[in-house]
C-alpha cells in the first residue's frame, strides 16, 4: 500500500521550482518508484496487489496557493 504525499500550502509565487519538484517527485516518482520496486516479486509470485490511496485534496486545487 502506498499512501504517501506531499502538499505544498505556501503561495506560489513565493515557492522556488525546487520545492515544486520535491513535491511533484514524492507525489508522482515516489508511487512509480514503488510499484517498480515490487513488480518484480509480484510477477515472479504470479499475484499481488498495489494499492494506491490519496486524500481528497488531491481532486481540488488549493485557493491559498493562488
Amino acid at each position: 500500500m502506498n499512501n504517501t504525499g506531499r502538499l505544498q500550502m505556501s503561495l506560489v509565487k513565493k515557492t522556488s521550482l525546487e520545492v515544486d519538484r520535491a513535491v511533484i517527485d514524492l507525489n508522482t516518482i515516489g508511487t512509480i518508484s514503488l510499484t517498480k520496486a515490487v513488480l518484480p516479486h509480484m510477477i515472479e509470485c504470479r499475484q499481488g496487489q498495489i494499492v494506491v490511496v490519496s486524500s481528497e485534496i488531491g481532486r481540488a486545487s488549493c485557493r491559498e496557493r493562488v
